[in-house]
Formats: C-alpha cells, sequence, structure tokens
C-alpha cells in the first residue's frame, strides 16, 4: 500500500505517532524521556504548535498536535532530529533511530480529540505495563488529572475545558472519562484513507482538499474549517429568537457546520434549522 499524502494546514490537529527503528527501544532510562519532553517544549515554542496530549512508551511515543501555522513536517524533522542526535551521542551509537518516517492522522478537534486523548492516554494499560493510567509517569494524563506538574510541553486548556469550566471538577470528570474507555472501543479504527480521522463531511471536506494542494481558494476554506469554534459554544447561551437565528447562521455560513449537525446540537428538526437559515438570508439580502 503507498504512503498517504501529508495533509496539513493552519489549524491542524494531528494524532503524531513514532516507533524505533525495527521496533527497537528508543526510551532507555528516565533521562532519554526527559530530553524527548524538553525537545518537545522547544519545537512548540520554535513552531508555535500546542501539545494536547502526550505518551512516551518504551519503543515508540504518542502526541497530539495543533499545529497554527501548518508546520508540522518541519517541526516533527527538528523534534525527531534533535532527540535522535542527542541519543547516539549518550549511546555512543550511530544510524538511525526511528523506524521510516512518523505517522500524522489529521484529526476533527471538537469530536474525535478527545476520544484520542484518551486512547493515548491508556496506552501503557492497553500494553499491559500498569493497571491505571495514573501509574505511568511518562504520559501527560497525571498532569492534566492534577496528580503531578504540568510539563512546559503541554497545553491542557482545551481538553479540560471540555469537562467544566472550573478546573477541579473538569479533572475529576476527565479521571472519570479515562477510566471508562478502559476495555472500550479504538477510535483509531475509524481512521480513513491512512491518515484522517472525522466524521463523513470533514473526511469528503480533507480528501477534496488536499487532491487540489495548490488551490488557495480550498485551502483557505479548509484552514477555517479545522479552526473554527465548536459548535455547542457557538450555540450556547441564545437568549432570544433573535439571537439563536443569528448564531444560526454564523455556524452554518461562517463556519461552515451543516444543517444536520446544527439540528442535532440544538435538539430540533433539521426543517426548522433551514427555515431559520432561508430567514436570515432574506433579511441580508
Amino acid at each position: 500500500m503507498s504512503r498517504p499524502p501529508r495533509i496539513s494546514f493552519e489549524g491542524g490537529i494531528y494524532h503524531i505517532f513514532a516507533r524505533g527503528n525495527g521496533k527497537k527501544t528508543i526510551f532507555f532510562n528516565d533521562d532519554d524521556r526527559s530530553d524527548f519532553l524538553a525537545q518537545l517544549k522547544n519545537a512548540t515554542a520554535r513552531y508555535k504548535w500546542l501539545c494536547h496530549t502526550y505518551c512516551l512508551m518504551n519503543n515508540h511515543f504518542h502526541l497530539i498536535l495543533e499545529t497554527l501555522l501548518g508546520n508540522l513536517s518541519r517541526g516533527m524533522q527538528f523534534l525527531n532530529s534533535m532527540f535522535a542526535q542527542n541519543l547516539n551521542k549518550r549511546k555512543n551509537s550511530v544510524g538511525h533511530v526511528f523506524q521510516g518516517r512518523y505517522k500524522s492522522i489529521l484529526i476533527q478537534k471538537d469530536e474525535y480529540l478527545l476520544e484520542v486523548s484518551r486512547y493515548i492516554a491508556l496506552n501503557p494499560v492497553r500494553a499491559g505495563i500498569v493497571n491505571d493510567p495514573k501509574d505511568w509517569p511518562w504520559s501527560s494524563y497525571r498532569a492534566i488529572a492534577g496528580l503531578d506538574h504540568k510539563h512546559g510541553c503541554l497545553h491542557d486548556d482545551w481538553i479540560l475545558r471540555q469537562f467544566h469550566e472550573e478546573k477541579s471538577i473538569a479533572r475529576n470528570i476527565y479521571i472519570k472519562f479515562i477510566m471508562d474507555g478502559i476495555g472500550g472501543k479504538n477510535p483509531m479504527i475509524e481512521v480513513s484513507g491512512q491518515n484522517i480521522l472525522g466524521n463523513e463531511q470533514f473526511v469528503n471536506e480533507i480528501s477534496e482538499i488536499a487532491s487540489k494542494p495548490n488551490d488557495l481558494d480550498h485551502l483557505q476554506k479548509i484552514s477555517r474549517t479545522l479552526r473554527r469554534p465548536i459548535l455547542i459554544e457557538l450555540l450556547s447561551g441564545l437568549s432570544s429568537a433573535r439571537t439563536k437565528k443569528s448564531q444560526i447562521a454564523d455556524a452554518h455560513w461562517q463556519h461552515r457546520y451543516s444543517m444536520t449537525e446544527i439540528a442535532d446540537a440544538l435538539g430540533i428538526h433539521r426543517s426548522t434549522v433551514s427555515k431559520m437559515l432561508k430567514m436570515t438570508t432574506k433579511k441580508k439580502s
């Protein structure tokens, strides 16, 4: 099977996975893992990334990265190269550290980021290393759960805000969310075309844009889609019919949410959303 092309956009969110060459160990001790996180911190600052989740195992690592500038490839080359150089120096070794290029899966943020973050947090449990993710110190789980200090590479604000505005409450809900995933389904089985994880509309839009890499209009369109606010946030606090129509119009026309998605979020029929959109369109025209 041929390798899928890289999909890189401003505001893109990716599940990153890289394994040691020949599946060999890349993290031999705590110094190796500490150095990797230090290089990850350097990369997040240098390339304006947000790291939402990480987990370092013995022969591979997982990351969730949000690339505000669409520079994933350059940043990953920096990260992996710096870590590999340092590791070879510490081991007095030469040669490749990683097995080929890293794997990246573009994620639809509002529907799949939390599920993938749970999948990554539970990686040590699935591997049989620990029974509880809190017992694995080289994961972002402990920091997001409030059990440890947050490393400088980690941005946990978005994940916690999905559970509650108050961090202490959010952390308790987050812990339950992660633990409820033990033995649950693997979200990665839904990956489309080897490198896209999202609903049908998202997959179709990304696939279309990826087939036209030099089309500026399409790139701008998908960039807006990737960076759009979460739908439930757009539609929250609707205090009047006029406000509701305006917010629905913004969600559909500006942020490209479908009428079905809006209807499901509000618990109303799709035809009702359609009527509201027609009314706002007539008003603007």
